[in-house]
């Protein structure tokens, strides 16, 4: 009976211990380790992204346009195209939308479709001809 009781006795302080430990860690890690990126997350302003409007992602489209005319990864005469048509990406569990501009100047017709993928939150994910 007596071994029990002090196996019993022995159990309960070590993990006693082990616990008082594990608290301790915790509470030192001021600077380090996942404790203080989970209390960073309580004190931040959460910021919610809203979604724009066509007008708002043909004009995000217009900027990426520009920025592609002045890189030179496309021709000038892109800035010339007046009616661009927006529409939803083929990917359904996606909310992306691709705005297309038709340039019917350039000769090669592989070259005349220019396909820029936006976010519905206004991201930029990528321009091409192809549309894929």
């Amino acid at each position: 009976m007596k071994k029990i009781l002090l196996l019993i006795v022995l159990f309960i302080s070590i993990t006693s211990l082990d616990a008082g430990e594990y608290q301790h860690r915790v509470k030192d890690s001021k600077g380090h380790g996942v404790y203080e990126k989970i209390d960073a997350l309580d004190q931040r302003k959460i910021v919610r992204k809203k979604k724009l409007t066509k007008e708002k992602l043909i004009k995000k489209a217009r900027q990426e346009l520009q920025r592609l005319v002045k890189n030179k990864k496309v021709s000038k005469t892109f800035l010339e195209v007046k009616d661009e048509k927006i529409q939803r990406t083929r990917y359904r569990l996606l909310n992306d939308w691709v705005v297309i501009y038709h340039n019917p100047k350039i000769k090669k017709t592989k070259y005349q479709n220019l396909h820029i993928f936006i976010g519905e939150f206004g991201d930029i994910k990528g321009a091409n001809y192809s549309g894929k």
